[in-house]
């Protein structure tokens, strides 16, 4: 039944009901029990928003280049790693939704240091340190072993921005080639899975 330009709701059998939100290129199916209040479920399908894709942050940082990016974050290694002895990879994660930093000392907390509101610094027992740095609603954080200089972590950090469309591409997987990307081989998809063959 559809119930506007873009949703539309499946009654299902065998105990399964669906919605499914077409929004531009992206396409939202939300399966729950029958039992599920038709209404919660139509709140719950317009309610989901796309995540950052992975490397959605990047930044340059002189002498490495990007590895490559999951939905855990970018990875940087060292262009020449006999330069850097001990040189490990700098990783750099976004996590939303974030309290004011703060020094939590514990046992494996060597140092730590407050640079600014929205700056902070953290050297751990396991030979890793750690830049945040708070943007907006989001905080990023710069990853590394203690073989990278501080000063590049720091330089890292600040510099960090949303990732271009070029840069996207460059480290996102390419999609696998769609021969029908039309709404009805979604519905008729899940029709499938509700009812079977």
């Amino acid at each position: 039944m559809v119930e506007s330009p873009g949703l539309f709701f499946i009654q299902g059998i065998a105990g399964r009901n669906a919605y499914v939100h077409h929004v531009g290129d992206s396409r939202m199916v939300l399966v729950a029990p029958d039992s599920v209040d038709r209404g919660v479920l139509r709140e719950a399908v317009l309610a989901v928003h796309a995540t950052d894709p992975p490397g959605s942050v990047t930044t340059a940082i002189p002498g490495f280049t990007t590895n490559g990016a999951t939905p855990d974050g970018t990875t940087f290694e060292p262009e020449d790693k006999t330069r850097l002895p001990g040189a490990r990879n700098i990783e750099l994660h976004t996590q939303g939704s974030v309290a004011p930093l703060r020094c939590q000392y514990g046992i494996d907390t060597e140092d730590c240091e407050i640079e600014s509101p929205s700056l902070m610094y953290a050297h751990y027992t396991n030979n890793t340190q750690v830049y945040a740095r708070i943007v907006g609603s989001r905080q990023v954080s710069v990853v590394a072993g203690m073989g990278v200089d501080r000063s590049v972590l720091r330089t890292a950090a600040l510099t960090a921005r949303p990732a271009t469309d070029d840069e996207l591409r460059l480290v996102l997987p390419t999609p696998p080639p769609v021969r029908d990307r039309s709404l009805m081989r979604a519905v008729r998809g899940l029709a499938l899975d509700l009812f079977g063959p």
